[in-house]
């Protein structure tokens, strides 16, 4: 039967045109792209002199801010004026990575969408958000962390796998440590602890807590983006230096010490196995991320779920995080998971074929080329741009992935997979002495 091979693969990708211009010591940008009359925009506002204890409980000061009152107005009036002008508002930190070295910036995104009549509206709603949201009411704070905590329990057994990864990774990465530390298990215990016996949260201690890291936020944005299918007009004389010194390294980043098995309340388990690797701009890069989805298409699937008996299982290579990482997903075995991690890595160095190798390549080539909407693409775009991936790397990674052949394959996986590796897994209390006897430390969540 026809199939579709490398040699059907085009050489290039096409990607959007921006527009960047600065204006007020802020770097602007701007796409022009068919969204059907609806804008998009997003600014990023540098966090002042960052630490790593400011992560704590970052992700819900980012989730509450865009949920309560402004001003004078309380959150009710707030949420009517936000339906009234625009289609969505969210905030979140960011990581923003130089791509050079392991230094990590901490800002704050704040954006939303809106019809092309209400855009105004929309950046004037977005930038009075940030500057001034309110602490002081402590009901609505204390039911927005309520209902944070209880999502972020439920996605404990529902993408376990993406916690043990993550707390695997924090061990030997950086960013995998701030990963950790803001939206892993240790940030679910860090908000566990503000729980009262009562049920409630200790909503004195988050917003003394939230009032410093307010105090963090610089009010001028360093970086904003327009999505539009109408043109901007850029005023050629309008040049500014961007006022981005305030965009400051976090500081006094910790790596966790110890393999550790998290206990709850789950009747599977959840492996995860990191190794250290190397950034986007590595000239191993390409050829890991191939080996990824060669292991787990040629062994992994078939030993772990076929004859396991797991929901799923992988292998990926992380260019954030600069880890290589193998991952079962809802999993009735411990050890016999972690061996079929090992035994992968000796059967593609024993017997990858072409043919394993091209379903690897057309694989992460289709996750490359997968085509959203133009505002999408415009949007992930502006976020590559700004950690540092400019058009022209992607460009020249994707055709590495291309030029991917056996041999360097085998040699990739024989310089980074036969090196130590650090371990985690989300399980339960019947696995304790299978755990102990792998040497992972035990902790309750």
């Amino acid at each position: 039967l026809p199939k579709v091979t490398v040699s059907d693969i085009g050489k290039s990708k096409s990607y959007p045109i921006c527009k960047s211009y600065n204006s007020g010591g802020s770097s602007k940008h701007f796409y022009k792209a068919g969204t059907n009359g609806i804008d998009y925009y997003q600014c990023i506002h540098p966090i002042f002199k960052p630490s790593f204890n400011d992560l704590k409980y970052a992700t819900l000061f980012a989730d509450m801010m865009c949920e309560v009152g402004i001003k004078d107005k309380n959150y009710e009036d707030i949420q009517k004026l936000q339906s009234e002008t625009l289609g969505q508002i969210s905030s979140n930190f960011t990581i923003l990575r130089e791509a050079s070295n392991n230094k990590f910036k901490l800002g704050i995104k704040i954006g939303g969408y809106s019809l092309q009549t209400k855009t105004d509206e929309m950046k004037k709603l977005i930038k009075t958000t940030i500057n001034e949201f309110r602490l002081d009411e402590k009901d609505r704070i204390n039911e927005i962390s309520k209902m944070h905590l209880s999502g972020i329990e439920k996605s404990l057994t529902n993408a376990g796998h993406y916690f043990a990864m993550t707390s695997a990774d924090a061990q030997i990465s950086t960013l995998g440590a701030i990963s950790e530390i803001s939206s892993g298990i240790s940030y679910l215990q860090n908000l566990k602890n503000l729980r009262l016996s009562d049920g409630n949260i200790d909503v004195n201690k988050l917003t003394t807590i939230f009032q410093d890291l307010k105090n963090k936020i610089v009010n001028q944005p360093f970086s904003e983006v327009t999505v539009s299918s109408e043109d901007v007009k850029i005023n050629s004389n309008d040049n500014n230096e961007v006022l981005n010194e305030q965009l400051a390294e976090i500081t006094k980043v910790s790596l966790f010490k110890k393999n550790i098995a998290w206990l709850t309340e789950t009747d599977v388990n959840f492996c995860a196995q990191s190794f250290k690797s190397v950034g986007y701009n590595h000239v191993d890069a390409p050829v890991l991320t191939v080996l990824g989805a060669v292991l787990r298409n040629g062994f992994l699937h078939t030993a772990i779920r076929e004859k396991g008996g797991a929901y799923g299982s992988g292998a990926m290579q992380d260019m954030s995080t600069k880890t290589f990482k193998f991952f079962s997903y809802r999993d009735p075995n411990v050890i016999k998971t972690f061996d079929a991690f090992k035994e992968s890595i000796n059967w593609l160095i024993r017997s990858v074929t072409k043919d394993k190798l091209d379903e690897g390549i057309l694989n992460i080539i289709s996750s490359i080329d997968k085509p959203s909407s133009p505002a999408s693409e415009a949007l992930s775009d502006y976020n590559s741009n700004n950690n540092g991936f400019t058009q022209q790397m992607r460009k020249e990674f994707r055709s590495k992935v291309l030029e991917t052949s056996v041999d360097r394959l085998i040699v990739v996986a024989e310089k980074y997979l036969k090196t130590s590796c650090k371990k985690s897994i989300i399980s339960n209390k019947n696995y304790k002495k299978e755990l102990s006897s792998l040497g992972f430390e035990i902790n309750q969540i």
